[in-house]
């Protein structure tokens, strides 16, 4: 594969799993009333984000949701 590929699978495969994790145990603590002002990304929105490390921000942040 080529480097970008290569480099967005080894991404992936270093922080989704950690992120994941931290992810999931941020979100069962009540810190806030506000989660979302704190935690912007979840999993998916950051597999969005390294899915579309190359390309021009606006291209990555459609469809984001």
């Amino acid at each position: 594969p080529d480097l970008q590929e290569q480099l967005r699978h080894e991404s992936k495969k270093l922080v989704l799993p950690m992120f994941s994790k931290y992810h999931a145990a941020a979100m069962e603590k009540k810190f806030s009333r506000n989660p979302e002002k704190y935690l912007r990304y979840n999993p998916s929105k950051l597999q969005h984000v390294f899915d579309h490390f190359f390309q021009r921000e606006e291209e990555c942040m459609t469809n984001i949701e």
